[in-house]
């Protein structure tokens, strides 16, 4: 009986040591997995600390393009307008001197034409005074 005893005893110290290894087993895979779920917490965190970065690298840069486009654009709109000016002068400046042309041929028209009927009026004086 006594030895019956000492088995029970026996095996409930096992079962206990069983246990308690056990528990050990158990509280070190929640320690591995508390640890590889901080791990992956943290890559996870750097991960997206990156991507901001990146996306904020990234709209950097597209303002700077915007803003090199907008200089562009308001470069050509103003070499444009220049032109557009220019020709403007231009034009008027060539329909000045087709109206200077054409007042310069006019008066020379009608200094023929007055040339003209002086000539026509002394000749019709002449043959009036030859019929006389």
């Amino acid at each position: 009986m006594e030895r019956l005893k000492q088995e029970r005893e026996k095996i409930e110290r096992e079962k206990e040591d069983l246990q308690s290894s056990h528990e050990a087993k158990e509280n070190k895979i929640k320690i591995l997995l508390e640890e590889r779920v901080e791990k992956m917490n943290r890559e996870k965190e750097e991960l997206i600390k990156k991507h901001e970065e990146e996306k904020k690298r990234i709209m950097v840069t597209m303002m700077e393009k915007v803003s090199q486009l907008d200089r562009e654009r308001d470069e050509l709109t103003k070499k444009l307008e220049k032109e557009k000016e220019k020709m403007k002068m231009i034009i008027e400046e060539q329909i000045q001197d087709l109206d200077k042309e054409r007042k310069r041929r006019e008066e020379g028209f009608k200094e023929r034409e007055e040339q003209y009927k002086t000539v026509m009026n002394e000749k019709e004086e002449l043959i009036k005074k030859h019929e006389e």
